[in-house]
């Protein structure tokens, strides 16, 4: 199988992944769990990488399109709404998808409940667009920042996100009312996609990542990425 990915005719030239994830996941630093689990299984499959940081929708259109070779951070319903992307079978983790709403806020408890406030995610979350039917208000934002000042300056009553990236974010900004809703509204699996002129690596890559959880270098990755002793 290595042989195969490393034989003439297959590019030598760096894949270029983007993604739109923030911290712990991914950072402009290349740190972040999917980034480091990616170096590695790249390498050890002897190919390049390189990484680009990308807004949420964007980041799915370019790889769509092509104009980049693959995209990472995104639940397996992404195979069904960019026909042009495989996905590659071994999740790269499995995310929580929480509320958060400021300190003393009545929480919902389910995408149903939400009909009761005023909601905001950001642009090309799919899980949160495919289940956000109904609520007093829903805006959508392009980037974390604007979702969080909306739930500080009362503009909105719930901000929809991630649990660990949430989390990151409010411990480096302390002093913040915001609490995290438990438990989450959905939890699920997240993926590398790539496009598919890139079938042949869809494989090889897959079988490097459950290696790579069986040989304690994932909890490794993850250890350093969350800043776990």
């Amino acid at each position: 199988m290595w042989i195969l990915v490393a034989s003439p005719g297959f590019s030598q030239e760096p894949l270029v992944l983007s993604t739109a994830d923030t911290a712990p996941f991914s950072t402009p630093a290349n740190d972040g769990l999917y980034d480091l689990v990616l170096a590695d299984a790249f390498d050890r499959l002897g190919l390049d990488l390189e990484i680009r940081h990308l807004p949420s929708e964007r980041s799915l259109v370019e790889a769509n399109a092509g104009h980049v070779d693959g995209e990472y951070g995104r639940t397996s319903r992404i195979t069904d709404l960019y026909p042009h992307l495989l996905i590659v079978p071994e999740p790269l983790g499995h995310w929580a998808f929480s509320a958060f709403v400021r300190s003393g806020t009545p929480e919902p408890d389910s995408f149903e409940s939400l009909r009761d406030y005023h909601v905001a995610y950001i642009r090309g979350w799919k899980v949160y667009e495919e289940n956000v039917t109904a609520a007093r208000s829903v805006t959508i934002v392009n980037s974390e920042d604007q979702l969080f000042q909306m739930l500080a300056a009362g503009r909105v009553d719930v901000i929809l996100y991630n649990r660990a990236r949430g989390e990151h974010r409010l411990h480096a900004r302390r002093g913040q009312m915001i609490d995290i809703v438990e438990p989450p509204l959905a939890s699920q699996p997240m993926y590398l996609f790539l496009h598919e002129r890139h079938q042949a690596y869809v494989a090889p890559l897959a079988a490097t990542l459950r290696e790579m959880k069986t040989d304690g270098s994932y909890d490794r990755h993850r250890r350093r990425a969350f800043g776990e002793p």
